[in-house]
């Protein structure tokens, strides 16, 4: 049986309208399972957590998008439980590196029933799970703006958060110690991914890979709104890893110390906007993913 947790206010409340498509489909592949909504933030935690500790589940399945997921993997994390996914969110980053898609509803159902469990690794960040990245600086700066809006859905939400990012933004300067190496500068962003996408469809890190044990760091330097201008496109189809004001490296640990507060998020969830110090490790194959 698959345990589903169903996050009704993804995609700024339209997720709940969808319950009964996934009724729908669930039942069309002959699949049991059991549904939960979750009614409030980091509900999901404990609902996964409770489901793995009742052995009784195949997998618990994230109905919604990289927030419910963000959840789910914290719940999970020390279980063999696998981790599913029907995407139903804003964003839907994550399921991008199991070559999902939200307007492809019935191939996530499919997965479900014949898909394989694989090992994924995790990061950890001052004691947070994530599976996708951890964004430090102006991304997560976007992330926040994208929070406050109501009335704007898909992929305009981060075009219109980035530009009021783009308003408000100052680049603080910060100290990323990586693997016996030291950076030192004013930064416009520091991303430690475990995936390729964020935002929506920024891929920052485009050649992440989710299970070969090494962060992909993507480090943008302090950048004038020109320059900013001239090359967002650019991470649109990940092409911006050679700019001379990008740095992109691998690594295990990292470490992360800004000069003012700062905000960050977690897989598209605000870890905190007035942040200084950062501890990432990875936690390589921590989590069962059935894709």
């Amino acid at each position: 049986m698959l345990y589903i947790i169903l996050n009704p206010w993804s995609d700024k409340g339209k997720a709940g309208q969808r319950e009964s498509l996934i009724r729908s489909l669930l039942n069309q592949y002959h699949l049991s399972f059991e549904i939960a909504r979750t009614s409030g933030r980091g509900e999901a935690i404990a609902l996964a957590r409770a489901a793995a500790e009742r052995g009784c589940y195949r997998a618990v399945v994230a109905a919604g998008g990289d927030g419910t997921i963000n959840e789910i993997v914290n719940g999970l994390l020390g279980t063999h439980v696998p981790l599913g996914f029907l995407p139903i969110g804003t964003g839907n980053d994550i399921i991008k590196m199991f070559d999902l898609s939200p307007a492809r509803l019935d191939d996530a159902v499919r997965r479900l029933r014949d898909g394989q469990v694989r090992p994924v690794d995790v990061g950890v960040v001052n004691g947070r799970a994530f599976l996708n990245g951890l964004g430090v600086g102006f991304d997560a700066c976007i992330a926040v703006e994208a929070s406050r809006l109501k009335r704007v859905h898909g992929f305009a939400v981060y075009v219109v958060a980035l530009i009021k990012a783009l308003i408000r933004f100052r680049s603080p300067e910060m100290t990323i110690s990586f693997d016996g190496q030291t950076i030192r500068r004013r930064m416009l962003l520091a991303s430690v991914s475990n995936g390729r996408c964020h935002g929506g469809g920024f891929w920052i890190t485009p050649d992440a890979e989710i299970d070969d044990g090494l962060f992909d760091l993507c480090l943008v330097n302090q950048l004038r709104i020109d320059e900013f201008a001239r090359h967002i496109p650019k991470v649109l189809k990940g092409r911006h890893t050679r700019l001379r004001q990008v740095t992109m490296a691998r690594a295990r640990e990292v470490t992360i110390d800004s000069s003012t507060p700062v905000a960050a998020h977690v897989d598209g969830e605000i870890l905190g906007t007035d942040l200084r110090h950062f501890e990432v490790k990875l936690l390589p194959g921590a989590l069962n993913v059935l894709a």
